[in-house]
């Protein structure tokens, strides 16, 4: 018996996107199109985050001070709350919201339509 030489095989060139029934690799942009389709389906949650510092009165009662107001949006709201203190740290170029901060308030959004 005689042993052929067989050619290498090379895999058929993809032409754009990604071929049915796998994934397409992370930063192409089928995988960001995919992931906008899932966002759009589902109902965005949209919230104000008012960060404020309490200051005392001259009586000493205390009142909130509004800082910053920052508007986000996510699918999840914890989701949308850790964006928009993420946006507020970086607007005051702290490394935690608790040093420009005294606290914040969530705000609730009509979702978008």
């Amino acid at each position: 018996m005689r042993a052929q030489a067989s050619e290498p095989r090379t895999p058929p060139r993809q032409t754009g996107g990604h071929q049915r029934g796998t994934t397409p690799r992370k930063g192409s942009q089928s995988a960001r199109n995919e992931r906008a389709t899932e966002t759009s389906a589902a109902v965005l949650q949209r919230v104000d985050v008012v960060f404020y510092k309490e200051i005392l009165d001259h009586l000493g009662f205390p009142h909130r001070c509004e800082l910053a107001r920052v508007r986000h949006e996510a699918v999840e709201l914890d989701d949308a709350i850790a964006g928009a203190v993420l946006e507020f740290e970086h607007a005051q170029r702290v490394w935690d919201w608790t040093i420009a901060a005294d606290g914040y308030e969530v705000q609730s959004l009509p979702a978008a339509a």
